[in-house]
């Protein structure tokens, strides 16, 4: 017996029980680089992590400011600001004027000397001291009503808590200072109502000569010129320390400036990192994202300080670093001798 078999006819995919089907095309070929973009998202954080270890095991980086030199505008002698004519971050050049100070106890002491070396004309300076007195006084008066209105919105603001007690007990000190220099005023004032004023030796306390009237005179009218304070260099104001009205005494700082001829960098380095610098150690300092400049370690670390706000970042503390100062090898542009701009500074390593 003969079995033979036959193939089933094949019919087309798309041919169902001799009805045709429409199918959709197949699904299209996606471009590679997407993957490729995906992956790159998904890991980007473990990389960034990973650059964050690594990093500080071959490049030693700090963050830093640019510094300027300092220089601390005085009083040379018991003075009271008349004016200030400069404002904090404005441009000064050499020689400019910058505050004007008066000294009415100078003041007197001239007229005095004065007076006794012209003695023809005495009746006339009487009523010349008395004034001077009185514009003592009235400098003195302007000084504690300056004084109050500061403790008043220090007090306010210590109210508000925007202010500590600490600063409200100095302004009351200082208060206090200015009406003790006014009662003065009025005690002189009235003394020399009563009486001329004969000046004397400081150390005998009997009257001087018109010979040493004559030497002392010089030496008190030598004394009004620092009264006029002037910037001895180019540079920027960086602090207004005393307002019109303060009270000064002899030695107490006006204002400060910062000398832009040779600024420096102050980098802020964590403790483990200190191994690495030494003086003369050589580093780039990056200023403004794109211009670098290198400089070298002028002395060895041997201070500590608190990072500054400024450059710490939003979510880390402000933790104590150690202080290192650089030298530029080339001096800093005007345009970046700005006091307190950021830096960047990496050290080089001796491999």
């Amino acid at each position: 017996m003969n079995i033979r078999f036959s193939q089933r006819e094949q019919q087309p995919a798309d041919v169902s029980q001799g009805m045709k089907v429409p199918y959709t095309p197949g699904r299209r070929a996606v471009a590679s680089w997407r993957w490729w973009i995906i992956l790159a998202l998904v890991a980007s954080p473990f990389f960034y992590l990973l650059y964050q270890l690594v990093l500080p095991l071959v490049v030693v980086t700090a963050p830093g400011v640019v510094v300027l030199d300092k220089e601390t505008l005085v009083a040379v002698t018991e003075s009271v600001v008349d004016r200030v004519l400069v404002q904090p971050g404005e441009r000064v050049r050499r020689g400019q004027e910058v505050a004007r100070l008066s000294a009415p106890k100078l003041e007197q002491q001239i007229e005095t000397v004065e007076t006794m070396l012209e003695p023809v004309s005495g009746s006339l300076a009487g009523p010349k001291r008395l004034a001077l007195y009185r514009q003592q006084e009235l400098h003195a008066a302007r000084a504690v009503a300056h004084q109050e209105q500061r403790l008043a919105v220090v007090a306010r603001l210590r109210a508000q808590g925007a202010a500590t007690e600490a600063e409200v007990n100095a302004i009351r000190s200082q208060l206090d200072a200015a009406r003790h220099v006014l009662v003065q005023a009025q005690l002189e004032r009235t003394e020399a109502e009563g009486q001329a004023a004969v000046p004397s030796s400081p150390a005998t306390g009997a009257p001087l000569s018109r010979e040493q009237l004559q030497r002392q005179l010089p030496l008190l009218q030598a004394q009004r010129q620092p009264l006029t304070l002037v910037a001895d260099g180019d540079g920027t104001v960086l602090e207004i320390l005393a307002e019109r009205g303060s009270v000064l005494d002899a030695g107490a700082g006006v204002l400060v400036i910062g000398r832009q001829e040779r600024p420096h960098v102050e980098a802020y380095m964590r403790p483990e990192q200190v191994k690495w610098v030494s003086a003369g150690t050589r580093a780039t300092v990056t200023v403004a994202g794109d211009l670098s400049l290198e400089a070298t370690v002028r002395d060895a670390p041997g201070q500590t300080r608190r990072l500054p706000a400024e450059l710490s970042s939003a979510i880390g503390s402000r933790e104590m670093m150690v202080l290192v100062t650089l030298d530029p090898v080339k001096p800093l542009p005007v345009q970046q001798a700005i006091e307190g701009l950021p830096v960047r500074v990496r050290f080089h390593r001796a491999w």
